[in-house]
């Protein structure tokens, strides 16, 4: 789990509702409510001067293990749930495959995942993560246990380690990774990123930790549907120990982001 606080503080002249979205923000045509489709948390009426938006995230994360059936594939919304009962956790899936013709499902391809901790070093303490021990059980990739690392060199990293039984013959067709979802929308998955799994080797994965902030207003009429967003600011917490932003919406309509 990853814990997250963003505070936006209001000096840009007038009243705004601020938005945090967890991809940046894109603008559509029509109808004009759409460019917020992608929001995941607002605050509204955030007074000038003194008003502070605060915005809390919580990220769950899991290790992903599985067989590369077919080539690379999309995320969609197929529900996948663990076969080994290790995770309460949910994943979005695809039927889409990106260089044949063939159709194969994502979620057949998946044959393990576990809810892990990314490792922390914030005000000298260190925060452990999870490191994840795999192995092949009957031709198939699975975790088999799950420890504390003993030290954290890489902030918001947890790791998978790979002993010897997966065959080095096949590499290509084996996969690690992991899967990143929000404990407070039923546990589902939003994304998953794979690497090819190599025999004997540690992976040291490091989710990146992404989020935009912008202001917007919507109107509604008998005659008029209009929105208006504007340009985001970026909060890039990959890698960094802190685990707090703050950002400055400025007169000029620019954004000032420090991490404490």
């Amino acid at each position: 789990m990853a814990n997250h606080t963003i505070l936006v503080h209001n000096k840009s002249g007038t009243v705004r509702e601020y938005v945090l979205f967890k991809n940046e923000p894109q603008a559509n045509s029509t109808p004009g409510n759409r460019v917020f489709q992608n929001a995941y948390i607002n605050a509204k009426s955030v007074s000038d001067t003194t008003g502070t938006a605060n915005f809390q995230i919580q990220t769950m994360f899991s290790a992903v293990t599985g067989i590369e059936l077919v080539a690379k594939k999309h995320i969609t919304n197929e529900t996948y749930e663990s076969p080994s009962g290790g995770s309460n956790a949910k994943i979005k899936m695809t039927d889409g495959d990106e260089s044949t013709s063939k159709t194969a499902k994502f979620k057949d391809a998946i044959t393990d995942h576990v809810v892990v901790k990314v490792c922390q070093n914030s005000n000298g303490d260190a925060v452990p993560g999870s490191v994840v021990h795999l192995k092949l059980v009957e031709g198939k990739p699975r975790f088999h246990s799950l420890e504390p690392q003993e030290t954290c060199n890489i902030d918001g990293s947890f790791l998978i380690s790979v002993d010897g039984s997966l065959d080095s013959q096949n590499n290509d067709k084996f996969f690690v990774g992991f899967s990143a979802g929000d404990p407070y929308n039923n546990g589902d998955i939003n994304s998953i990123s794979t690497i090819p799994a190599h025999p004997n080797t540690t992976n040291v994965i490091t989710p990146i930790s992404k989020f935009y902030v912008s202001w917007g207003s919507q109107s509604f009429s008998d005659t008029l549907q209009a929105s208006t967003i504007g340009s985001p600011a970026l909060i890039d917490f990959t890698g960094k120990r802190s685990e707090k932003a703050e950002v400055v919406h400025n007169k000029n309509g620019t954004w000032t982001v420090t991490y404490d």
